[in-house]
């Protein structure tokens, strides 16, 4: 699309450079057409369980618990986090976002 528009060559490099590794993440996973639309969808929610620590098989009793106990151990607003707000921050923003994606 860059060279179509006729995008400088340094300007097309550093998108390539920039969001290359974004777009190639789950290639691997989304090109296999033989899989079931639920199959795609435990690949697609993989990394988020992977984030909260349980089994694709996890029941909603152990997803909830995983997240309490990574929120009780990463929020920012905790007095052992106090000098690690930052990354808390972000740690608790992906731990949210998992939780959100499995429980939907």
């Amino acid at each position: 699309i860059l060279e179509q528009l006729d995008f400088n060559q340094n300007y097309i490099n550093y998108f390539i450079k920039r969001y290359k590794s974004l777009r190639t993440e789950y290639d691997e996973d989304r090109h296999n057409d033989n899989t079931s639309t639920e199959e795609r969808t435990k690949l697609y929610l993989r990394p988020y369980y992977a984030i909260l620590g349980v089994d694709e098989n996890a029941s909603d009793e152990e997803i909830k618990k995983a997240y309490h106990n990574l929120a009780l151990q990463h929020h920012p607003d905790l007095a052992k986090n106090a000098d690690r707000v930052k990354e808390s921050e972000q740690m608790m923003a992906k731990i949210n976002e998992a939780y959100e994606k499995i429980r939907n």
